[in-house]
């Protein structure tokens, strides 16, 4: 089935709401909302988003049809067919988001950098914290990567404590603008450029 991209702008709740797609989609009521106040920023403008985990893809059809048809997004999943959901306007990658090798890989060949990285994987720390990361590093300025379905008190100490570290180095470094958790979701957004400008001028 030929995708559709949207001619005028919607939300991501309008979109779930009038789902007429073949492809399975399936998001926390509570996530579009997050979606809506962290990504809906960018409809309308270029826009590289990436999301760890395909599935059947309609999530991926999600991001192309709410932002429009300047977005380009990249899936990643350790499933090769997956593949097959490759267009125009989504380019799929398979490999383990647990794998530096993979990360390294995939900023050299395939996209430099990202607006957004979404991730809906399997949820276990430690490709969890590789792709965080690898990832941060690539990340556009105000840019963000949002996790999702993070619940379980077992992720206190092998996911958030260490997460925690890093956006704690990041920020000493002026590279964080805010983090948001919410109800198994979690978003690091880094700082604008000219931000960072501002705060090194007001510190001297």
């Amino acid at each position: 089935m030929a995708r559709s991209v949207a001619k005028q702008p919607q939300t991501f709740r309008t979109f779930m709401y009038n789902y007429k797609y073949r492809r399975g989609v399936w998001e926390w009521d509570h996530a579009l909302d997050v979606f809506e106040w962290h990504v809906a920023q960018y409809g309308g403008t270029p826009t590289k988003i990436a999301e760890v985990g395909v599935g059947s893809g309609g999530s991926l059809l999600m991001w192309l049809v709410v932002l429009g048809p300047t977005t380009h997004a990249y899936g990643i999943d350790t499933n090769a067919a997956s593949k097959s959901l490759q267009d125009s306007a989504t380019t799929i990658t398979v490999g383990d988001p647990g794998d530096c090798k993979f990360w390294n890989a995939f900023y050299a060949q395939v996209v430099p950098t990202l607006d957004v990285m979404v991730y809906d994987g399997d949820n276990l720390p430690k490709p969890m914290l590789t792709t965080l990361t690898m990832t941060f590093p690539k990340i556009l300025p105000g840019g963000a990567i949002i996790y999702e379905e993070i619940y379980g008190s077992e992720y206190l100490k092998s996911f958030f404590e260490p997460t925690a570290e890093l956006i704690s180095n990041w920020a000493l470094q002026g590279l964080i603008h805010s983090v948001h958790i919410y109800p198994y979701m979690l978003v690091i957004h880094k700082m604008v450029a000219n931000m960072v400008i501002q705060i090194m001028v007001l510190k001297q």
